[in-house]
């Protein structure tokens, strides 16, 4: 049974700083709370509280329980005010790019390592 409290949907108006920085994230993809903590700046219980409002208002919702992780479901600011920042985009695509790029090149040491362990 689902005990947490129902809000009506919020306005921008009813937006704190905590929630446009969240719902900014949340424009670029799926995230965890603790990756919403690192990219806001805001403390995990600011960015936890936030979470369950807009979450409460149905703005956003949990995919996986057990990793925490939100999607955007409804911007409650208007189209000019929710346009993401093309910049901060690219940003956001070259750091992933990086990132699978070292990943992979882990996992090619890892293998190798296994390789040469396994003759």
């Amino acid at each position: 049974m689902d005990c947490a409290q129902k809000y009506e949907p919020m306005d921008a108006d009813d937006l704190r700083d905590a929630d446009v920085q969240i719902l900014n994230e949340l424009r670029k993809g799926r995230a965890t709370k603790g990756m919403l903590v690192d990219s806001t700046g805001f403390s995990r219980n600011t960015v936890y509280n936030r979470l369950e409002v807009l979450k409460a208002a149905g703005h956003i919702d949990v995919v996986h329980e057990g990793t925490r992780l939100f999607e955007l479901v409804d911007d409650p600011r208007t189209d000019a005010e929710s346009e993401p920042d093309i910049d901060a985009l690219k940003q956001h695509v070259n750091e992933l790019e990086k990132n699978l790029a070292d990943a992979r090149e882990e996992i090619k040491y890892y293998k190798d390592v296994l390789q040469s362990h396994k003759d």
